[in-house]
């Protein structure tokens, strides 16, 4: 396993949690997400925090070689079997469907061989970021999988059934989320909870049913967001439910070792980051090379 490119990153907190801390320097692409979409990472204004927190984590969908961070997110995101299980599956569903609206969107085949095709060449770039060759190996019979559900779902479905088959990838992804603890800015802005706590608060402290009624009513676009986030994770993160498995078997024990120890600190504190990893729930972070003023 490659060791992480040592970062010349520097960070600073802004409305940190009181146990906010970093165990990793945020990577070189972090900052160039942070350099491009500051707006967004940071939000300044109400319609830029609305759709910061509809995308939950913006680093997790634009940083997209980083496989450590993707490696945190995605365990801390997916707790049960149930949601492990429901992304691995769907995952492969949803970029078939994806391969064949481009086939039906096109005419030819060949448009769902460019699309796997030029998966591969991404996951190539992320196995070689941490040297994990055989990961990339793996990926690639995925992918073999997905081109060939892709062309199945082409030649079998039109329009209307392309959208329910999507519609029911989607969903298997999505759902068991509903079972998984609520992340800061899903439920409550800055940390973690549950959706029964959420919406009628715990039962130390009941919420008033205005509130609650409040609350449910927040959560009505949910599953349309959920959906389409779903839909937008799937080509990044289809091989990671195959390289926690594989880590599982004895594969990579190093980066095993380094991504437990920072999972079992994160829950440990009952408050993981979502911008970064570490603690803090849904603190942010200004980024800057070293040595340099906040970038903007």
């Amino acid at each position: 396993m490659n060791a992480p490119r040592p970062s010349t990153v520097s960070w600073t907190f802004v409305d940190a949690s009181p146990d906010a801390e970093v165990f990793q320097p945020p990577s070189h692409e972090a900052l160039r997400t942070y350099q491009r979409l500051g707006g967004l990472c940071v939000p300044r204004t109400p319609m830029m925090r609305a759709f910061r927190d509809a995308i939950v984590a913006p680093y997790a969908h634009f940083t997209l070689i980083n496989v450590r961070q993707q490696l945190y997110l995605y365990d801390i995101f997916h707790l049960g079997w149930s949601s492990r299980i429901g992304h691995f599956v769907g995952f492969h569903w949803v970029n078939a469907v994806i391969g064949a609206v481009l086939v039906r969107a096109t005419g030819s085949p060949w448009a769902a061989v460019a699309w796997v095709s030029l998966l591969a060449v991404w996951y190539a770039v992320m196995a070689r970021s941490v040297g994990l060759f055989a990961w990339w190996l793996v990926s690639l019979v995925q992918l073999g999988f997905v081109l060939a559900l892709a062309l199945a779902h082409a030649a079998v479905f039109g329009p209307s059934g392309l959208f329910v088959a999507w519609l029911a990838g989607a969903w298997i992804v999505a759902g068991p989320h509903m079972l998984e603890p609520l992340p800061p800015r899903s439920g409550e802005p800055d940390a973690w909870s549950n959706l029964p706590d959420f919406v009628r608060g715990p039962e130390h402290a009941r919420l008033p049913l205005a509130e609650s009624v409040r609350r449910v009513v927040r959560m009505l676009p949910g599953p349309v967001i959920g959906l389409t986030n779903e839909t937008l994770s799937s080509p990044r993160l289809l091989p990671y439910g195959a390289l926690r498995l594989m880590m599982a078997f004895g594969y990579a024990p190093a980066l095993k070792e380094e991504h437990d120890a920072w999972l079992a600190r994160a829950w440990a504190s009952g408050n993981p980051a979502i911008d970064y990893i570490g603690i803090g729930g849904a603190t942010e972070l200004e980024l800057t090379e070293a040595g340099k003023g906040t970038a903007t």
